[in-house]
């Protein structure tokens, strides 16, 4: 898949790069965002307690492009040099390995079948900004123009704002993976 590069007049939107003083900047705000309370309220699994954590998060960034199994991009806001937000592009091939009971789901909706799954992170000092929004619909136009025809994201049944998000960018709700986990999706038209 080609990268998606999407430059704002204050934002850019980027796979990992391969400059040792822009991989520092995203390494630094990719631990501030898996080490925030509020981002880690909805996910407590993703805590990265330390900087060996986050190299190993962001080689399997570099492994997951290498493989075909995942295409992450981070958000780097360019007037103080930071990363806010890490969206995470994950192919079938990467789902199926990542996320096997997907396997249950396709089985049940056959039309499901090949579908990617996006996650995303966001810095808690930009929420509420309608930031998000806008990015995920970036990233979805640009799953399709790949020819995917089935996106998928899993958002838990507490996180209002992510639901939103979704709402906005044309998700349906599909149904609950398990008592916390709600599964959207969003077909290519």
């Amino acid at each position: 898949m080609k990268p998606l590069i999407v430059n704002f007049t204050n934002y850019k939107l980027a796979p990992l790069p391969s400059d040792a003083s822009s991989v520092i900047t995203i390494q630094e705000g990719v631990k501030n965002i898996f080490q925030d309370e509020d981002v880690l309220k909805f996910h407590p699994e993703r805590r990265l307690n330390t900087d060996n954590q986050v190299m190993y998060h962001l080689m399997e960034t570099v492994t997951g492009y290498d493989n075909a199994t995942r295409y992450d991009v981070f958000l780097t806001d360019k007037t103080r040099n930071e990363c806010i937000a890490e969206i995470d592009i994950i192919t079938n091939k990467g789902l199926l390995k990542y996320y096997p009971f997907f396997n249950e789901i396709t089985k049940q909706h056959p039309e499901y079948k090949g579908t990617w799954l996006i996650e995303y992170y966001l810095d808690s000092r930009y929420w509420n900004n309608g930031m998000m929004s806008i990015l995920i619909k970036k990233v979805i136009n640009h799953i399709f123009e790949n020819g995917v025809k089935c996106i998928s994201a899993v958002t838990n049944k507490d996180n209002v704002a992510s639901e939103r998000v979704l709402i906005k960018s044309g998700f349906q709700r599909s149904g609950m993976l398990n008592k916390d986990q709600t599964h959207w999706v969003l077909m290519q038209e």
